[in-house]
């Protein structure tokens, strides 16, 4: 019965300490970037302005920490995909206009040798219609 009790008493310490080092992943890279209009980075919405991104290894990938230039914490974005791209320029953040919304696609981390790729809306379709006098003459013979 104390061996039990001893058994569980190590395996919580365990498991308490592995939970505490996911929570404190140190960032494996971070960098800066300053949005000239609001844009949305997955389900978050960034207003224009300088902000600081941690990118970090957690349990079940990778995820980009988001801070204002003040270093007040936004969000955590989890990428649709990553791969590893060699790159040896500055780090990049890349955006698409759609309409009137402007959407982060991607972020570029150089040290990491990593693309992370982030889920916006599909492009619109356009869709032609013919009218009903075309429709009626295009299809007789």
């Amino acid at each position: 019965m104390k061996s039990l009790r001893n058994l569980f008493l190590v395996a919580g310490f365990a498991a308490i300490t592995l939970l505490s080092t996911f929570a404190a992943a140190e960032p494996s890279s971070s960098g800066a970037f300053t949005l000239p209009q609001e844009a949305r980075w997955g389900s978050v919405v960034l207003p224009a302005g300088r902000y600081i991104y941690a990118v970090e290894y957690r349990g079940a990938g990778t995820v980009v920490t988001i801070k204002t230039g003040a270093g007040r914490p936004v969000a955590m974005i989890l990428p649709q995909t990553y791969s590893q791209v060699p790159y040896s320029g500055p780090d990049q953040v890349t955006m698409r206009t759609q309409g009137s919304e402007t959407y982060i696609t991607s972020l570029r981390v150089a040290s990491l040798g990593m693309l992370l790729e982030y889920a916006t809306p599909e492009p619109a379709k356009t869709v032609v219609a013919s009218t009903s006098a075309a429709l009626a003459t295009g299809g007789s013979k």
